[in-house]
């Protein structure tokens, strides 16, 4: 008896093995695409943490700017040591504000609040510590930090630290509004020192650099030009 033949109604396909991916790359290529793909990865992820730093940064500037407002009332009140270290359930004082927002713009200024608070209650030491561990960036404002310490020094009778440091506020972001007034403070400094020749250089800075100076600094631009000729006559007479 003949065997019987059951076709399947549903004849099975061929099927293909499955390529794994990339596999007719070279090994080169795929060198070079598993580099972009960690690349990608790792700055999708910088790009995300640069992001939410930058949230976070603002959002602490703009608690600093609260807590810093807070403290100005009480420097404008003459309530120094409220100022510095705050009052409970209301602010937390500059020394709190500067090292707890010490990234940021309020917090820097803290610092050159808090050197203002202790030139005001004569302990300049402690200013010239505070303003010299400050990072302010502005320039305008360090130009005012560098001064401060010059006043610090000024009052201490170490006149020669006075000018070096009057010197460099005028160097910062040379303007009309502030520098005449760190050239004079250089040069009285210059000028307790007996030292005749760099006062008389800064009197002439001004008046070399400020001609057309307004309302601003005509008082040291007219001052500058009497010290000028009279340290003149006293140098060629000397």
């Amino acid at each position: 008896m003949a065997k019987k033949i059951t076709l399947n109604p549903y004849p099975q396909k061929e099927v293909k093995k499955k390529q794994p991916p990339f596999s007719n790359l070279t090994k080169k290529s795929k060198l070079w695409i598993l580099l972009g793909l960690i690349i990608l990865g790792g700055s999708t992820g910088s790009i995300a943490w640069i992001t939410f730093k930058d949230k976070k940064h603002k959002k602490q500037e703009k608690e600093a700017n609260q807590e810093l407002e807070e403290a100005l009332y009480s420097i404008e009140e003459e309530q120094y040591e409220k100022a510095l270290i705050g009052e409970e359930g209301m602010f937390i004082g500059l020394k709190a504000i500067s090292e707890k927002y010490s990234t940021t713009k309020a917090g820097n200024l803290a610092h050159l609040h808090i050197a203002i608070i202790y030139m005001k209650q004569k302990k300049y030491k402690d200013a010239i510590t505070c303003l010299k561990n400050s990072t302010i960036e502005e320039p305008t404002m360090q130009a005012r930090s560098l001064a401060l310490i010059g006043d610090a020094y000024s009052n201490q009778t170490q006149h020669d630290q006075a000018a070096k440091y009057y010197e460099k506020a005028a160097e910062h972001q040379p303007n009309k509004f502030f520098t005449p007034n760190y050239l004079t403070k250089a040069a009285q400094a210059y000028e307790k020192q007996e030292k005749y020749k760099k006062a008389l250089k800064c009197y002439q800075k001004i008046i070399d650099k400020f001609p057309s100076c307004t309302e601003e600094c005509t008082e040291e631009y007219t001052n500058a030009k009497k010290h000028a000729g009279r340290l003149e006559t006293q140098i060629k007479n000397a």
